[in-house]
């Protein structure tokens, strides 16, 4: 699932539809439609929705064990 799905996912577990999310958040009630069709969006933008429904954005680093855990590294 992306990054987008998986905020969307997690506002329909609080009854939130991604307009809910997005306006939420500051955004127009289009935004995450149009950032799925694009498969891009600001960061701003994306970690504000993302903390809507309880999320943070993080980076890992792919060379450590967690970034290799993360990535299916060791479940192959």
């Amino acid at each position: 699932m992306d990054l987008l799905g998986q905020i969307v996912a997690a506002g329909k577990g609080q009854n939130m539809t991604a307009a809910d999310i997005a306006i939420r958040a500051g955004l127009a009630p289009q935004t995450i439609s149009r950032m799925k069709a694009r498969q891009s969006g600001d960061f701003g933008a994306v970690a504000n929705m993302a903390a809507v429904v309880g999320l943070e954005l993080a980076l890992t680093d792919k060379s450590s064990t967690a970034g290799r855990i993360v990535a299916g590294a060791f479940f192959e």
